[in-house]
């Protein structure tokens, strides 16, 4: 049994944490409504400034259409992943405890922002900043943190994305309202003997991701105790198995930690929050012009490493944005499936 198991646990890790390919048919089972989505409430001020003084302490300021202003510090490290960590390239990494070569995501400065002027804008948690701009393209940030410490700055405006409905509908901050994990198909033999057919679907509430990858395992532990007795050889019973699931589920809240969030703007800018205090943060844009795929890349601001890129479908319906992740490997078809709703 523990070897039927290990097989189907292999093979799944190999599939759902590796970089995915796109999907065509989306979330797939759920009829799509119209989208309902309004335009957000800052999208005619969204920029991104990077900073180009040399004295200060910051590389970028960047205001979304939604209202999260995103900061990024001078010696801040975006993930950088090793090769071995390439195989759990995700829309939403899961494995945020995995040794990088610094710490994940320092001095990244995040939050909520309101105008208070044509130009002032109150960042929660950090301070204010004056936005002017004398030729469209260089423009000067007039900064005054809670600290009390105030300076200006010198920047260039990023260009944004290309305008288009797609773009519109999705560049906003997403609440993750269920997480879904289909996968189904040959797993393959053990020790000559060919294996019927595994399959998986369950949803979670919210961004549970320990509680999906719960219902996985006990999943995977039914099956390999069926086969096993299927074969003549001795299976756990239904208890032993939720005594199992049980102690592996404490590993799971550990090790997976809940997905909060996502962001993405126009600038290119895509970021997700953790349950557990986290973000990590991207680089996105369409596959091509009038695609429904986004490509994204962990390697923050360069579209063109492709080690650590990925891609999945955009789907709306109504009020909602579905992203869908899916893989092929050998017999083996595997789909996450993210449902988000817009932050308010």
């Amino acid at each position: 049994m523990k070897k039927i198991k290990l097989a189907v646990c292999v093979l799944f890790a190999g599939i759902v944490l590796s970089s995915c390919g796109s999907s065509s048919d989306g979330g797939g089972d759920d009829v799509l409504l119209p989208v309902n989505l309004q335009t957000p409430k800052y999208k005619n001020v969204s920029a991104l400034y990077n900073i180009t003084s040399s004295s200060g302490k910051y590389k970028s300021v960047e205001l979304t259409e939604a209202g999260n202003y995103v900061i990024i510090a001078k010696n801040s490290l975006a993930r950088e992943f090793t090769v071995n960590e390439a195989t759990d390239v995700a829309i939403a990494p899961w494995y945020q405890t995995a040794t990088t070569r610094s710490t994940t995501y320092q001095n990244i400065i995040t939050g909520k922002y309101t105008q208070k002027d044509d130009n002032t804008f109150e960042l929660e948690g950090f301070g204010t900043i004056t936005i002017t701009s004398s030729d469209g393209t260089t423009t000067s940030l007039d900064i005054v943190e809670n600290s009390g410490s105030s300076y200006t700055l010198t920047a260039a405006k990023k260009t944004q994305l290309e305008g288009s409905e797609q773009t519109n509908h999705l560049c906003r901050t997403w609440s993750v309202a269920s997480l879904r994990m289909k996968l189904s198909g040959n797993v393959g033999t053990v020790e000559g003997i060919r294996l019927p057919d595994f399959s998986f679907d369950e949803s979670v509430n919210g961004g549970d991701l320990p509680g999906l990858m719960t219902k996985f395992y006990r999943s995977t532990l039914n099956w390999a105790a069926q086969m096993a007795k299927q074969y003549g050889q001795d299976a756990p019973s239904s208890s032993e198995i939720e005594k199992m699931v049980a102690e592996e589920s404490a590993k799971y809240a550990r090790t997976y930690p809940s997905v909060d969030g996502l962001l993405f703007s126009q600038t290119g800018t895509y970021m997700v929050t953790y349950g557990n205090g986290t973000l990590a943060i991207a680089t996105w844009s369409w596959e091509e012009k009038g695609s429904n795929v986004m490509q994204y890349s962990w390697d923050y601001g360069n579209m063109s490493s492709a080690a650590l890129a990925g891609k999945c479908t955009v789907q709306f319906s109504g009020s909602q944005c579905i992203l869908t992740e899916d893989k092929v490997i050998n017999d083996i078809t595997a789909k996450m499936i993210y449902t988000l709703s817009e932050a308010q």
